[in-house]
C-alpha cells in the first residue's frame, strides 16, 4: 500500500564547495525500496573515491571494505559538521552545539557535503557528524554507508533511523558522549 520505491539522487552535494573549484564534494544515489535504503554510492570525482553499500552486505570504499574508527574517547575524537545554507530563520542554528561539542573534542571539521561526511565516518577518518535542516538526498546514501560499515545513524535524541533535518551518525563507541552534548 504506502510502499516507496524511488531513486534518491544529488547530482552534486557540496554545491558551493563545487562551484569555488574546491574538492570537497560529491554524486550521491541512493535505492528506497519499501520504503527502506538498500543500496547506496557516493563518488567523489576531485578526490577519485568511491564509496558504496547494500543493505546488510557492509560498506566498501574503491572496492575494499571499511568499518567505523575504534575511538571510544570523545576527548580525542574528530567530529564533523556542516551549518544550514538557508539558517537565518533558525532558531537553532548549530552554533551553540558547535561551541559545546567542540570543547570536548580534539579537532573539527566542515567539508561541506554531507554525503562524503558521512563516508568519512564510515571509513573511520572521523568518528561523528552531525548536521541539520538536511534533505534526504543528502544523506540517504551516506547514511546507509555509515550504518553498513558499523556506524549509528540517529536523530538528535537518539531515535534509530535516517532523519535529514536532525542527523547524527557516529563510530557508535562515542555514540552516548557526543549524545549528551546534542
Amino acid at each position: 500500500a504506502n510502499q516507496t520505491n524511488r531513486w534518491i539522487v544529488d547530482p552534486i552535494d557540496g554545491t558551493h564547495s563545487f562551484s569555488r573549484g574546491q574538492y570537497f564534494w560529491s554524486i550521491s544515489v541512493a535505492l528506497e525500496l519499501n520504503n527502506e535504503i538498500v543500496l547506496g554510492a557516493v563518488f567523489a570525482p576531485a578526490l577519485n573515491d568511491y564509496y558504496c553499500a547494500a543493505l546488510s552486505k557492509g560498506a566498501f570504499k574503491n572496492g575494499v571494505a571499511i568499518q567505523v574508527s575504534d575511538e571510544s574517547n570523545l576527548e580525542d575524537a574528530m567530529v564533523a559538521t556542516g551549518f544550514a545554507c538557508l539558517r537565518s530563520y533558525l532558531t537553532d542554528n548549530n552554533l551553540a552545539r558547535f561551541g559545546r561539542i567542540a570543547q570536548h573534542t580534539t579537532g573539527q571539521r566542515r567539508f561541506g557535503s554531507a554525503a562524503m561526511d558521512l563516508c568519512l565516518v564510515a571509513d573511520g577518518q572521523v568518528d561523528a557528524f552531525w548536521e541539520q535542516e538536511l534533505n534526504l538526498y543528502d544523506v540517504a546514501a551516506g547514511a546507509l554507508i555509515a550504518k553498513e560499515a558499523g556506524g549509528t545513524v540517529t536523530d538528535f535524541k537518539g531515535n534509530d533511523g535516517i532523519f535529514p533535518k536532525q542527523i547524527l551518525a557516529t563510530n557508535g563507541k562515542i555514540f552516548s558522549q557526543i549524545l549528551e552534548l546534542m
